[in-house]
């Protein structure tokens, strides 16, 4: 194998590391709690294991949908990782931060 194809080859390797690496899972989100950061406020605190709920990309308060999450960030070097969440008529948006 030449210096070349195995450049190319490790970074693709690292490229489609990355790209897995950058999703946040239903696992992931219930693992801790979010924190609000600014824009739409449902709450200073939301934990997906106790008043908040999924429903695929949907937010549940005590059963009652609240909003959708818009996006979801891996952070990497010690950031936090981000949600977006959208009101449900789509005119604001926030961002909480994973804690």
């Amino acid at each position: 194998m030449t210096y070349t194809r195995l450049v190319i080859s490790f970074l693709l390797a690292l490229t489609f590391q990355f790209l897995i690496g950058c999703s946040l899972t239903e696992k992931k989100l219930k693992s801790g709690w979010w924190k609000y950061g600014e824009g739409y406020h449902l709450g200073d605190v939301i934990n997906f294991n106790r008043s908040f709920s999924l429903s695929g990309d949907t937010i549940l308060h005590n059963g009652q949908r609240v909003g959708l999450i818009t996006r979801k960030t891996t952070r990497w070097f010690g950031d936090d990782d981000e949600i977006e969440i959208t009101s449900l008529d789509k005119k604001q948006s926030g961002v909480y931060h994973l804690k």
